[in-house]
């Protein structure tokens, strides 16, 4: 509880308050000051509330592994390798608030050289969800199932792609 002493002659009063820097992710949040209990016969005008906006510092990014490489008879295999970067000014982990999720859909961008069904599965939309306590640094893979042709064609390439970031 703080004290405001708005002296005679004087309309308003301030109160201060600190801020701590942490290293979560939290968002946007707010303090909700109320004024109250005024002294003997002083009365308090409409307003007895505000809100106050906290705007978090900390800021994240998905980004999604240039390569990964995987075997034609091999099945199911682990790929798109997707990296949350999570940064600010605070010092320690840096880490999603809790009920903070970040979502990515993983998608076949179509540029590759192999064919979908024909070389490999069809991979369709893989979405990875990285929920509150994920640190900087965790990853979400996705899978694709290359088709054991038995044809000599060399080694080709699948292109992914994060879209729809929430």
């Amino acid at each position: 509880n703080n004290i405001i002493s708005i002296l005679s002659g004087q309309t308003s009063g301030s109160v201060t308050f600190t801020v701590n820097n942490d290293t979560l992710l939290e968002g946007a949040e707010t303090v909700l000051l109320t004024m109250s209990n005024p002294s003997a016969g002083l009365i308090l005008g409409l307003t007895t509330t505000q809100n106050i906006g906290i705007t978090d510092n900390e800021s994240a990014t998905l980004a999604i592994a240039a390569t990964s490489s995987v075997a034609e008879q091999g099945g199911a295999q682990s790929v798109g390798v997707v990296t949350l970067t999570i940064g600010g000014t605070g010092t320690g982990t840096f880490a999603l608030g809790d009920g903070i999720s970040l979502t990515a859909d993983v998608v076949d961008a179509g540029t590759g050289t192999a064919s979908s069904a024909t070389d490999y599965a069809a991979f369709g939309t893989q979405t990875v969800t990285f929920n509150g306590g994920a640190a900087s640094g965790a990853t979400r893979n996705t899978t694709l199932s290359p088709v054991n042709d038995r044809l000599l064609e060399g080694n080709e390439t699948v292109a992914l792609a994060l879209q729809n970031l929430n």
